[in-house]
């Protein structure tokens, strides 16, 4: 049903007007009637409505007509393909007329000269409670599983922030457990009556100490839409009376439900760009105006700058979807951001409180959809962290990208879609198009230079439709040809690749070249020359599309790297090239051989100390030691910044233990000579031919998988198998799945709870929480101790980290409301000491977000973060106690260094590890050497948590140490954010009903 018949089958009357001309095309049965009574008033409600039609596309109007108010609604619409504004027009006290003689006037008066449907709500819900002495009244609407649209009225005078508070306590009690019974309603008159059968409904009655409630559906309520209306703790004189009269109540709220919605509809309908379902100019006018700057801003500009030649060449349809694709796209990769069609070519998106390097990722993203989906739209985005307005940004975005200029296409069936676009002005501007339109210019010397004899670099470019391509002088020599126009070329190529592998490889290339517009080609393999030399080169290349999407063109560039000079400058060692070559043809010619892989160590933290300078000499004095003793048996390439290897015809594995241990020793010795000190100076690893390799890019792939390993163990000498090549590649495959799921708005995270239980008294109440990160992928759980080690690897720590903060900041909003001395503890990793200078900032923003004190939250370290980096790491400390969070020292006693550790760092709670809890019932020595460290612990004014209490037998142990805090599988496991506070809120209930019958029994005592 299109809007219009929406209209038509309302209540109200309707007329429609043309746009252009404001003619009448439509009336209702009701607009006739309407219609009839004006006249005989000499009058007519077109007449009435006629002034107000400018008006009416911003705002809806109530005027006067006849001693009549009249409340005008518009929407624009089309029917019979012609562009019409739709007026509704209702009496302003219509709805109100038949139940004045129910309701009293005091309460009907109020709303009837209120143009805002919510504003009537407010002020309907402020009758009733000051009618019937109530506590609150509230409407809110049912969508699915979701309540939203409350609008609430208590007669105390509740500051804002609680009524906020409020209106989630009971959007959460509704969501979870009175939704299945809202169609029919709820009247509890008796709260104690229901205590039994509906504990959760009694819990919420007696926590906001409510004498009754009433709930009724407003209107139809379907099984998963509907609105409803709450009033509760009325004054039980009131209750007959209300219950007489909530009928007409519950038919005026139903009213004004409805208006509110079509009210919204009609607004949103008048925002909305009619062709692409973009929010339109005017929306975008009043976002310009309203434009309030928080932290940061950034914009995403699409624009169809050459819209005029495509309505030239392909007609408006095509120009149109051309639109409507650009919307769609936009509207992909930006979900929940508003997108306004700002002009008649060009989406703007603004994406307020964004950082630099999300907008730049969505920005890719976008460009890479359009692309892919062929759009002729141009895009442009730009980031900015100073206040400013918007205004202001937009012009200097739009004047720094108004000389850009997308590349035309050609039309169907022209000339030019056989061969590229070579005029001029129909290219983009480039300083060589700008070169040869007015300077001297000559192609055929630029070619001859380019392929001069004996040079390293060959060129080619081709007619991908006719076959046909241009080659070079130096590479129509290369190949024994006879001519530089060469037809079948691809063929030729394809036959001159002398390796299997090779030639699959770059048939998979070229085949995506030819159908991927976005895809460059660049590729390294083995070419047989016209003499039979196997020659190693490196192709580059690009192709163009026509506006069919066909690959008509092609260029690209050949480079021999063979002939290159390969050489490090820093080690004066041969690069990855020569390396390959070289193993490639031992292994060719089936020599045995041994490598060895050298990783020097500490070089990031050489760098970060230091500077890059003293790394460098640090690594040529290294090179040179290794050249000085093994030049003559061992053949050195530097693979990158880090990883040497080295080559030798050696089998004798004496001699490789040798060569292994003198490397170790001289490596030593010059970082000793530099003054680092280091638990190993390189990490060394050698591989055999042909006992662990087959060919020359595996021995590359186990040396990537050195590398992983030697930065996961402090061994100085490392074996690995083919388990750990394999686990390698796992690990490799959940470093893409983590960084996607953290790019996706940390799709797959989230966070569970676990309490942490006082023992002060005999009851083990909930006094705090540990937040704990999970991760699943496919529906699969994974362990922490699998993903999270790869979070610091890589970083993503960072931003995980910060993530884990904000939800412990939304939990224990949550939980103070029934621990008022809740706390919060939360993991803090070494890499975010190290790799986060603003991770404080950014706890301090969070909890000012929030409302939140310090003092609510503890960070908890290991001796990991006190080894690594303790200078960064005192910072940190000192500027969380700035802040009123404590610290707390994590798996004590696991490591050597903790007691050091206890008296060099004020941690205000130790955690003792849980294998210190394993043992406790081992021997009564065990038991009192833990009873002496917790001793220790109270003496310097540290608090004690006992880690990883699971049985009966270890908790009865461990209330002897008179430890602070239990934590462990025996009371609880980590729990779902609101199984916890469910717990909590009913811990509070039994506190409080405990508190009332200990006074109540002292009460009786004292009388």
């Amino acid at each position: 049903m299109s809007d219009l018949d929406l209209l038509k089958s309302g209540e109200h009357a309707v007329m429609a007007f043309a746009a252009d001309d404001h003619s009448v095309v439509y009336s209702n049965q009701k607009a006739l009637e309407l219609d009839a009574k004006l006249s005989a008033r000499d009058c007519s409600l077109a007449a009435v409505i006629t002034p107000h039609l400018e008006e009416l596309t911003e705002r809806d109007v109530v005027c006067e007509c006849c001693g009549r108010r009249l409340r005008l609604a518009s929407m624009r619409s089309k029917l019979d393909g012609r562009v019409i504004d739709v007026v509704r027009a209702a009496p302003v006290s219509s709805e109100l007329m038949q139940l004045s003689d129910y309701v009293p006037a005091d309460v009907l008066e109020p709303i009837a000269e209120i143009d805002s449907p919510s504003a009537a709500l407010r002020a309907i819900l402020q009758g009733l409670c000051r009618r019937f002495e109530a506590g609150a009244a509230i409407v809110f609407t049912v969508d699915g599983t979701r309540i939203d649209n409350i609008i609430y009225h208590s007669s105390c005078q509740v500051p804002p922030a609680e009524q906020i508070e409020i209106n989630n306590i009971i959007k959460n009690y509704f969501e979870q457990t009175l939704i299945e019974h809202m169609s029919c309603g709820q009247y509890i008159d008796q709260p104690a009556a229901i205590k039994d059968s509906h504990p959760l409904e009694y819990a919420l009655i007696t926590e906001f100490k409510l004498k009754n409630l009433i709930m009724l559906p407003v209107g139809d309520f379907s099984h998963d839409y509907g609105s409803f209306f709450l009033i509760c703790s009325v004054n039980p004189q009131h209750l007959p009376a209300l219950k007489q009269q909530l009928r007409f109540y519950t038919t005026i709220i139903e009213s004004l439900v409805k208006r509110r919605r079509m009210t919204r509809k009609l607004a949103r309908l008048r925002d909305l760009d009619e062709k692409t379902e973009a929010l339109n100019a005017r929306a975008f006018e009043r976002e310009l105006h309203n434009f309030d700057f928080n932290k940061s801003l950034g914009v995403i500009c699409a624009e169809l700058a050459n819209a005029s030649t495509l309505n030239k060449r392909y007609g408006k349809i095509f120009t149109d979807d051309q639109l409507k694709l650009t919307f769609q796209c936009l509207k992909i990769i930006l979900p929940g951001f508003p997108i306004y069609r700002s002009s008649g070519t060009v989406f703007t998106v603004i994406l307020k409180d964004i950082s630099r390097d999300k907008l730049e990722s969505l920005t890719y993203k976008v460009r890479a959809l359009l692309k892919s989906q062929h759009s002729q739209a141009a895009i442009s985005s730009d980031f900015t962290d100073k206040p400013c307005t918007l205004d202001e940004f937009l012009y200097q975005l739009h004047r720094r990208d108004q000389n850009l200029e997308p590349v035309l296409i050609p039309a169907e069936g022209s000339a030019a879609d056989e061969k590229v676009e070579r005029d001029f002005k129909h290219l983009p501007r480039h300083p060589f198009f700008e070169y040869i339109k007015n300077f001297n210019f000559d192609e055929l010397t630029v070619i001859n230079s380019l392929s001069q004899p004996g040079q390293p670099f060959y060129f080619y470019f081709g007619d991908l439709k006719r076959g046909v391509f241009y080659l070079s002088d130096n590479l129509v020599e290369l190949l024994g040809l006879t001519h530089n126009i060469v037809h079948d070329f691809l063929e030729i190529w394809q036959s001159k690749i002398c390796n299997d592998n090779d030639r699959r490889l770059w048939l998979l290339d070229v085949k995506r070249c030819l159908v991927d517009p976005r895809h460059r080609h660049s590729l390294r393999y083995r070419v047989e020359d016209k003499d039979g030399n196997v020659l190693w080169l490196h192709t580059r290349g690009l192709v163009r599309f026509n506006a069919r999407h066909e690959a008509v063109f092609a260029s690209g560039s050949i480079t021999r790297l063979d002939d290159l000079n390969l050489i490090d400058p820093i080690t004066n060692m041969q690069r990855e090239f020569a390396a390959v070559k070289e193993i490639t043809r031992l292994i060719d010619h089936e020599h045995s051989c041994t490598v060895f892989g050298i990783k020097l160590d500490g070089l990031g933290e050489i760098n970060e100390a230091i500077g890059h300078e003293a790394a460098n000499h640090l690594i040529k004095r290294a090179a040179e030691s290794l050249l000085e003793k093994f030049s003559e048996s061992l053949n050195f390439y530097r693979l990158d910044g880090a990883l040497i290897i080295a080559l030798a015809r050696s089998h004798d594995l004496d001699t490789e233990k040798y060569i292994r241990e003198e490397m170790a020793r001289l490596i030593n010795k010059v970082y000793a000579d530099f003054g680092f000190r280091f638990k190993r100076s390189a990490s060394i690893t050698s591989i055999r031919y042909p006992e662990h390799l087959e060919n020359a890019e595996e021995l590359f792939e186990k040396m990537a998988c050195f590398t992983a390993i030697a930065k996961q163990t402090d061994n100085e000498f490392i074996e690995f198998t083919e388990h750990d090549v394999d686990a390698q590649h796992r690990q490799a495959s959940m470093v893409l799945e983590l960084s996607a799921s953290v790019e996706n708005n940390f799709q797959g995270f989230s966070t569970v709870v676990q309490p942490l239980i006082g023992c002060a008294g005999s009851d083990y109440p909930i006094i705090g929480a540990e937040i704990l990160v999970r991760w699943s992928r496919d529906n699969l759980n994974i362990g922490p101790a699998a993903f999270v080690p790869v979070l610091e690897q890589t970083k993503l720590i960072v931003q995980v980290g910060r993530f884990v903060f904000e939800e412990a900041c939304k939990f224990t909003q949550k939980a103070l409301r029934y621990v008022p001395d809740f706390f919060t503890s939360f993991n803090v990793s070494y890499v975010q000491v190290k790799a986060d200078p603003n991770f404080v900032c950014f706890i301090q923003d969070t909890l000012q977000k929030y409302g939140l004190d310090g003092r609510h939250f503890v960070a908890e370290l290991t001796e990991t973060n006190f080894d690594a980096y303790p200078e960064k790491l005192h910072s940190f400390v000192e500027s969380c106690r700035t802040l009123g969070i404590r610290l707390a020292l994590d798996d004590f006693g696991n490591g050597y260094s903790s007691l050091n550790l206890l008296l060099k760092y004020p941690a205000e709670i130790i955690k003792l590890d849980r294998s210190l809890t394993l043992k406790v019932n081992e021997s009564q020595n065990n038991l009192n050497f833990i009873k002496a460290v917790i001793y220790a612990c109270h003496q310097f004014g540290r608090k004690v948590c006992v880690e990883g209490v699971e049985t009966l037998q270890e908790l009865l142990s461990i209330r002897k140490t008179q430890c602070d805090y239990i934590q462990g599988y025996h009371f609880y496991r980590p729990l779902k954010h609101t199984e916890l506070i469910t717990q909590l809120f009913l811990q509070s209930q039994s506190e409080r009903l405990n508190a009332e019958q200990s006074a109540a029994q002292e009460n009786s005592e004292s009388k």
